[in-house]
């Protein structure tokens, strides 16, 4: 079934194309911006994982696939698309709650905002797998 006005809710006529330019902007920051900016306690843990250029191109990645996938107009790329977008905002949400339990220099609330993202694209992807639209 297309994602299309009269197949999906309205909520994620507003959130699906939201979510790769998110993951766009984020992975273009993360690409470009002076290597100072995340050089911080919040992203140590991520940068001894990898480089935060190699984040940078997930990011960047996650949201052409979702975009290929909105283009398409059909749920089950979409759904499969999302899965990993959730994944990963979920992995840096555990990320930023960690380094603010472990450092006095990161906010509380820098894990909620990438938090809400997961939660949210884990409810598009539930959305979309159940039909559902809006009346």
């Amino acid at each position: 079934m297309p994602l299309t006005r009269a197949n999906v809710t309205a909520a994620s006529r507003l959130t699906l194309p939201m979510y790769p330019a998110l993951y766009f902007g984020v992975g273009l920051a993360f690409l470009l911006q002076d290597p100072t900016r995340t050089s911080g306690p919040a992203f140590d843990v991520a940068r001894s994982i990898m480089g935060i250029h190699a984040w940078g191109l997930i990011f960047a990645t996650v949201a052409a696939v979702e975009t290929w996938a909105l283009l398409s107009q059909h749920r089950r790329p979409y759904i499969l698309a999302l899965i990993p977008g959730a994944g990963l905002a979920g992995f840096w949400a555990v990320v930023l709650f960690g380094s603010a339990i472990g450092s006095p220099f990161v906010s509380y609330t820098s894990g909620m905002w990438v938090a809400g993202m997961a939660v949210a694209q884990a409810a598009s992807a539930r959305s979309l797998a159940r039909y559902e639209t809006s009346p």
